[in-house]
Order: C-alpha cells, then structure tokens, then sequence
C-alpha cells in the first residue's frame, strides 16, 4: 500500500493536466521570453553559486560553521530548482511539482534560518575587515618587534661573544681562573686558564677529588677542611696554597670560593684560582732579606752603641789632659803649640758631642716606644723655653704657636723630635735680622700635620731626602755648627711612631719641616 501511494505521489507530481503558464502570457513571445529567460539565467546562477561555495568548502579544510555553508548551497539550489520548473510550466504544466519543489525550499529555508540563529554567536566572532586590519597591523607590529628583538639578541650575543673573549684575554694575562663545582654530579667547571694553571688541555673532563689532588699534600687536608665548610656550614674562603700541576712543578696559588644555592640549599661551590706564583716567591725572598737587615742594624747599632760608649773614657782623658796642659804648662808653651792644644781641645769637645748624638741615635732603636695621649700645645712650650738657652737665640727670635692637636705617642721622644726641629730652625735662620718660626698644623685626608716653618736660609730641594741622613750635611761646620745627626734622629722617631716626615724648602725663602704620626 505504502508502495502504491507513493507512485500515486509522484504521477500527482508530475500531472500536466493543467492549463500551460504560457496561456497567462497569451502566448505573447516578450512576455513570455523575457519570464522564461529570468528564470533560466537566475536557476543557472542558484546552481552556480552553491557549486562555488561547495568548492570554496572543500578547499578550506579548518572553515568554520561549514554545516551553515552546506545549508545555504541546498537552499540555493533548491531557490534555482524552483526558479527552472517556473520556466518548464510555462509549456508544461508541472504546478504539483512546482509546489512540492516552493514547499521544500521553504523546508530549507527556514531550517537555514534556524541554522543561523544557532551560529550566530560564532558568526559575530569572525572578525570584520576593519578588525582584520587590526589584528594584521599588530601582527605586522609583533613581528616588526621580534625582528627588532632579534637584531638586539644578534648583537648581544656577538657582546657577549666579545666579553668572553676579552675576559678570557684577562684571565690570561692576570693568571686568574674562574671554577666551579656541582655537589650533585661531583663534576666541575674549569675556565681555560684554570687548566692552563694544572698544565691540562682545556676542555678535559674534572672533577672534585681530582681538583683536590692536585694540591701539594701537606695542603689538601686544609682544602677538604674548606670544601667541607662550604658544603655543610655555608661558609667562603680567601686562602694561599701550593698546587702541583701535571708536569710536577709546584706553584702558589691563591683560591676563593663562594657556597652556591638552590631553595635555601647548598648545591655547589665556585670562585676563583690565582696564579700567584712569581709575587709570594719574591715575598718570601724579601721577607729573608728583611729579617737579615733587620738582624744587621740591631747588629750595627749595638756596635755602635759599644763603640762610642767606649770611646768615652779616652776622649775623657784626652779632654782631662788637654786641661791640665792649658792650665800649667801654657806658658811654657810657644804661641804655636798653645794653637794646637786649643785645636785639639776644641776637637776632643767636638768628638764628644759626636758620640753623644750617635750614642742617641742608637738609643732610639733599643728604647721602648711609651704612647700616651700628648698635648702638643704644652709640649711645644717646654720645647721653645729650652730652645731660649740656645747662643742663637736673641731678642728679634719671634715663635708662633698656633693650636696643635693632641698626639698619641712618645712623649719624650717626641719632646725630643720636636727639639731638634725647632733648634734646627733657629740655627739656619740666625743670620737673618730678624728671625720668625711658625709652628702649627694643618688636617690632610683626615690626619693630622704638624709643621715647623722659618724664614731661614732654606736648601736645594735637589738634597731634601740627603739632610735625614746620618751625618749628612749641606754647609761647613764653620759655617753652622753640628754634627750631621739631628735630623735622622727626628726622622727615626717619627718612623718609629709609624709616621713620614717631609720637607718643603726654596733657597734665600726658608724651609717648612711636616711630620705625621
């Protein structure tokens, strides 16, 4: 039965017993064509246009609501289906047919419609024209700035390049290596001149115990001692040790290094290695030779303390005798013995302040240095009223005492330091008319500087460092009196209070004497 109504179905469809369309245009041809050929050309293009749209589909494998585009290609066929039949019932008249075929294309387009409403949210998402330039110029921005970006990259990395090479040029030249070491793996990491340091290859496979190895044996317990520390306690290290390196030669070097961390914990250690061979050799060779000169002037200074210490008993009689001979027997003498025993009594007191200044000077190094705070204002005052009794003092001698910081040191050594120079100022200043010696301070990267200034003859500064020597001096005896040893006694006091003392002189101006302690 069922088989039975639908070929009754379709014969319905097909029934022409109807009146032809054509009877509606009475047959008139501009009517009738101009009808015939709109449908025709619109079906032609409904059947066209889906066709585009299929291939259009097919070719897009990641479009998206491709459901959507379907239904719009059997809505317009189906548009193009009607649009043909319209032009057949012009001659024959299929109307059953025709309105099968209205009916299913109003099936199709309301189930278009009903499709859309449902991707109508995805629809408004596709981004317009306008919204597509958008986001084509912040493409064509992203990429401009990755470009950009990869330029900068570029050129750091050719820097970086350029550093490495120049730290490498570095740590060559300065004999510095960097290292370090992983705890978890045991291995490390050894620049190239570390390897050069070992006398290894660059590049050669290390680890710890082996870097260990390479220190000399009576090192590594020390350098496990601080590997350890390192590891457990967090702590760094700045030491000197010697290190053999592959081809037996043994070398000082010094090595730091620095606990390193991952979540609070301790993971490693790196640092740095110095080849400081060359430097602690030479020290430890001056640190011979120090002791050696030290041992040499004590040595020399108790000779000399010896010497002139006896030397004193003869010059005293030789000065006794010189006596007794000018007493009692002047007049038996002629006018030209009387001048030699004046010349040798003269020398004999002459001697004796000799060894009485090198018997001070060879006190210094033997007396114990006292410090305590010092008033040098006090000071300079006791000082100047002793320099009163000297045969150059007189009455146009005008001193200047400006405020003086307190000191910390020897006080009578200073007393004595200070003597000298005042005395020496006086001395070289005497043949002035008048006669003016300023003493004062001044600070100098925050010490204090004390000064003696005159308006005396003043010297070459060509010989400023030759007058602190002992028994240097740049005028005759005849000329101003003294023994050569005032001012490297000055000079060894301030030294021994860990001090320098300078001299500022021009000739015919005076000369200015700083010290610092």
């Amino acid at each position: 039965m069922y088989m039975y109504w639908v070929i009754d179905f379709f014969k319905n469809l097909a029934n022409d017993r109807f009146m032809p369309h054509g009877m509606c245009y009475q047959w008139q041809p501009v009517t009738l064509w101009s009808n015939v050929l709109g449908d025709l050309v619109t079906a032609f293009s409904y059947f066209m246009i889906p066709a585009f749209l299929i291939y259009f589909v097919s070719k897009r494998k990641k479009i998206e609501m491709k459901g959507l585009f379907m239904m719009f290609a059997i809505f317009i066929i189906s548009c193009g289906a009607v649009h043909a039949i319209s032009a057949v019932n012009v001659w024959i008249p299929f109307y059953n047919l025709s309105g099968f075929m209205k009916l299913t294309m109003a099936g199709v387009s309301l189930a278009t419609v009903v499709l859309m409403y449902i991707n109508m949210p995805e629809a408004l998402k596709i981004p317009s024209p306008s919204d597509l330039q958008v986001i084509n110029d912040q493409l064509k921005a992203e990429i401009e700035e990755k470009t950009r970006l990869q330029t900068e990259l570029e050129q750091q990395r050719e820097k970086l390049q350029k550093t490495i090479k120049l730290l490498n040029s570095t740590q060559e030249a300065a004999k510095i290596g960097s290292w370090s070491v992983d705890f978890a793996t045991g291995e490390s990491y050894w620049s190239n001149q570390v390897y050069r340091i070992h006398g290894l290859e660059p590049g050669s496979p290390t680890y710890l115990r082996e870097g260990i190895n390479f220190y000399r044996e009576d090192f590594r317990e020390r350098v496990n001692e601080v590997v350890k520390q390192a590891q457990e306690e967090g702590k760094s290290w700045d030491e000197e040790w010697v290190l053999v390196d592959i081809n037996g030669n043994e070398i000082w070097v010094r090595t730091t290094g620095y606990p390193t961390y991952e979540d609070g914990k301790v993971v490693g250690i790196e640092g740095l290695i110095i080849d400081i061979d060359q430097q602690k050799r030479a020290a430890i060779a001056l640190e011979e030779q120090t002791v050696e000169l030290q041992k040499s002037n004590a040595e020399l200074e108790s000779f000399s303390y010896s010497v002139s210490h006896d030397m004193r008993a003869p010059l005293r009689a030789i000065n006794g005798y010189a006596e007794i001979l000018k007493e009692e027997y002047a007049d038996k003498l002629d006018d030209e013995g009387n001048r030699l025993l004046n010349i040798v009594h003269a020398s004999a007191i002459k001697l004796g302040e000799l060894i009485d200044d090198i018997l001070a000077f060879s006190r210094l190094g033997r007396k114990e240095l006292t410090k305590r705070p010092v008033e040098m204002v006090e000071l300079v005052h006791q000082v100047v009223d002793e320099v009163a009794q000297s045969p150059y003092w007189n009455a146009d001698v005008k001193i200047n005492i400006e405020d003086l910081p307190n000191a910390m040191g020897d006080q009578s050594m200073l007393k004595q330091a200070l003597f000298n120079l005042i005395e020496n100022a006086l001395k070289y200043s005497s043949k002035e008319e008048k006669i003016e010696i300023t003493i004062g301070s001044n600070a100098e990267e925050g010490e204090s500087v004390y000064f003696i200034k005159d308006n005396g003859i003043g010297i070459n500064m060509e010989y400023k460092d030759k007058i602190f020597g002992v028994f240097q001096r740049l005028h005759s005896s005849k000329t101003f009196e003294g023994t050569g040893v005032g001012l490297a006694i000055v000079r060894k006091i301030i030294e021994r209070h860990g001090g320098k003392i300078w001299l500022e002189s021009e000739e015919g101006i005076g000369s200015t004497f700083y010290f610092k302690l």
